[in-house]
């Protein structure tokens, strides 16, 4: 998800074993202050060491469709557009 919302892999530059020494050790990439807390929490959520304690993705689903309707009822969100999809937003004008 952080890739979707950034439009590419904080750990690109990196070769493969080193990325996983990386992601091992718990290093993850800075979350952007200016990103929705909603996407701020499903992500930091999805990096959490413990497998058992990450968030299920019907939680993840309903943070962020919480997040779309609370939202679209303020203003509009921006669309993160790509060839075929319009469905990710990256925050509320």
């Amino acid at each position: 998800m952080y890739e979707v919302f950034a439009g590419k892999g904080y750990f690109e530059d990196l070769k493969v074993m080193t990325l996983k020494r990386e992601v091992i050790a718990g290093k993850r990439p800075p979350l952007p202050a200016e990103w929705p807390d909603a996407v701020r929490n499903v992500i930091s959520g999805a990096w959490v060491g413990e497998p058992r304690l990450r968030p299920r993705f019907e939680d993840i689903s309903k943070e962020l469709t919480t997040y779309l309707e609370n939202c679209g009822n303020n203003a509009t969100p921006r669309v993160i557009r790509r060839p075929t999809c319009e469905f990710l937003t990256d925050g509320c004008e």
